[in-house]
């Protein structure tokens, strides 16, 4: 009988230690968020973009980035309904920046063209993504 709860004491510490690790490497980050430019350092909100629309991004960490650059990644869904990448590139940033804002070019729209997009930030060990929809202008 003692055996049996020195074993559950341990399982139930075993778990608590991993439930506080895992919630440790996901307080830095927060998530990205699309939307058009309406001040410095503003968005309003909204993941809908027209072909030719530059595509606005906002990403916010709890904590400093602690890094001098970031992973940019750009993926397409493709008709079998997985990410597939289409460019990666490295941001330049301040490592005690706990805001990123920044944009992904019209032209590359243009050349996709429409359809469902994951953008993926990664620095260290921290990633975070976001999805957004482009579609062909109605005019």
């Amino acid at each position: 009988m003692k055996r049996s709860m020195l074993l559950f004491s341990a399982s139930i510490l075993i778990i608590l230690s991993m439930a506080a690790c895992s919630n440790e490497s996901d307080s830095t980050n927060s998530g990205i968020v699309f939307g058009e430019v309406t001040g410095k350092n503003e968005l309003q909100a909204g993941n809908v973009f027209q072909v030719g629309e530059k595509v606005n991004f906002v990403m916010e960490t709890e904590s400093p980035i602690e890094q001098d650059q970031l992973n940019v990644i750009l993926n397409i869904l493709s008709p079998s309904d997985e990410w597939q990448e289409v460019t990666t590139n490295t941001l330049q940033v301040s490592p005690d920046a706990t805001q990123v804002m920044n944009g992904l070019d019209a032209s590359m729209f243009e050349q996709l063209g429409p359809g469902a997009y994951q953008l993926v930030i990664e620095w260290g060990d921290q990633s975070v993504k976001g999805d957004f929809v482009v579609e062909q202008s109605e005019s």
